[in-house]
């Protein structure tokens, strides 16, 4: 994607339309790698989590796309006791073009009109996902050290939500 193109890259609430695509996406085979949980994700349990996460005031998912509306990734935050997570993906397609820096940075300006300034917001890579981890960083996060979930190691990065 050229640099005038990504500027028109925008973002939208997730919605019911979207179902489809984000399963598609979550079922990715590199996202499933770079997943806590690898295994596939059923239409059915991705069905009602979708439905749920739509409805929930703890969550923030939107869908980047293009000027003329193709669809290029995938961010969510999500309320957490220590702050928000956030979760994101590109499609496959469009992956190596700089999206996943379009995504966090518009991500993050839609998570401030929503959530506090200053609220610590929690990136959490597998230790294996080095390009996941240099996104993050180059926004601004802060490696928090690594910490092990369900025997799989991760590095919490965090920074704090800003305008």
């Amino acid at each position: 994607m050229s640099g005038a193109a990504t500027n028109t890259a925008r973002l939208r609430p997730a919605g019911p339309e979207d179902v489809a695509l984000v399963f598609e996406w979550a079922n990715d085979p590199e996202v499933r790698r770079n997943a806590f949980h690898p295994e596939a994700i059923s239409w059915e349990s991705h069905r009602v989590w979708y439905a749920t996460k739509l409805v929930e005031a703890k969550t923030l998912m939107m869908i980047l796309e293009t000027g003329d509306g193709r669809p290029l990734g995938q961010i969510r935050f999500e309320e957490v006791p220590q702050g928000i997570e956030v979760d994101l993906s590109v499609a496959p397609s469009w992956r190596g073009q700089g999206l996943g820096r379009e995504l966090v940075k518009q991500g993050l300006a839609a998570a401030a009109g929503r959530w506090p300034i200053g609220t610590t917001v929690i990136a959490k890579v597998l230790t294996s996902n080095v390009r996941s981890r240099r996104l993050f960083e180059g926004a601004g996060f802060l490696s928090q050290g690594v910490r092990m979930c369900r025997q799989t190691a991760y590095d919490q990065l965090e920074r704090a939500l800003s305008t």
